[in-house]
């Protein structure tokens, strides 16, 4: 079926069905890690299937379900739930009507950005992309369960989705206040300046480990063994990071336009993606 088709064919559903009511409703989302490794939702007895969000009404029987048995989810209206990572971690926060993040092609994605009524596609870093449009994300958790054929784009993290390379926050940044001389560790802390924490907004990078700093103060810390979570504020020269939990914190101080750990290890600000809107009818990019 062609793109066309499948649009006229999504708008008759959306106009014919009702459209999940957000003073009353949660949005379920469960990410891919999460999926591969064997974890589901169930909502109202039956699993939930899909890639896309699922509106939920916040008096409705939900559960995580994991290799290890089930999980009641409490449910709030306009609140996003989301279920991540091969331990199934949930992660709570309020629903971003106008912007969806979600993972595929750069074909795929704008497959569905036209299918949910010709939302605007943002590249972000890797294989993500945000739809822009006014109410997306309630829409596209209409269309949960549709079939949209396979390659489609699903939806991705909700919760990074302002803090990677190639988003907004990382491209409108004002530049940072750099060390600019000497080796990592040659200088005093004393005769280091304290950089613009807002000019520290954004993803590094190296090899298999990303280390995200966000503009609301807190930071992620993903290598191949896990991901750790917790708070940063500027010191100077770089940034003093602390892990939730109460963990040993840690100084990663500025060098070139990286960050640089204790023992050496550069984190280099990751590469944003090219920036492009799709707008014509066949899909093309501009």
């Amino acid at each position: 079926m062609r793109r066309r088709e499948i649009a006229i064919v999504v708008g008759v559903l959306l106009v014919s069905c009702a459209a999940p009511d957000a003073e009353e409703s949660a949005i379920l989302l469960l990410d891919e890690d999460a999926r591969a490794a064997g974890i589901g939702l169930e909502v109202g007895g039956e699993a939930v299937e899909g890639g896309l969000p699922v509106a939920v009404p916040s008096d409705e029987d939900a559960f995580v379900v994991r290799p290890a048995g089930r999980e009641r989810l409490s449910l709030s209206p306009g609140e996003m739930i989301e279920v991540r990572g091969p331990d199934g971690e949930i992660e709570r926060g309020p629903v971003d009507a106008d912007r969806l993040v979600v993972s595929g092609t750069r074909e795929s994605a704008g497959t569905l950005a036209e299918l949910l009524g010709g939302a605007s596609v943002e590249p972000l870093s890797g294989s993500r992309f945000a739809l822009r449009a006014p109410g997306v994300t309630w829409i596209a958790a209409a269309l949960h369960g549709t079939e949209l054929g396979g390659g489609a784009a699903r939806a991705a993290s909700q919760f990074e989705h302002g803090l990677a390379a190639g988003d907004s926050a990382w491209r409108d940044r004002e530049g940072a206040v750099f060390v600019t001389a000497g080796a990592p560790g040659s200088a005093r802390s004393d005769d280091l300046e304290v950089p613009d924490a807002a000019a520290l907004v954004g993803a590094y990078a190296h090899a298999d480990v990303l280390f995200v700093l966000d503009a609301a103060g807190g930071f992620l810390l993903r290598t191949r063994e896990g991901s750790t979570r917790g708070t940063y504020v500027a010191c100077p020269g770089g940034v003093a990071v602390r892990p939730e939990g109460g963990g040993a914190g840690w100084t990663m101080r500025l060098f070139g336009e990286s960050l640089v750990d204790g023992v050496g290890l550069a984190l280099a600000p990751a590469s944003p993606a090219p920036v492009g809107r799709i707008v014509t009818a066949e899909g093309d990019w501009e």
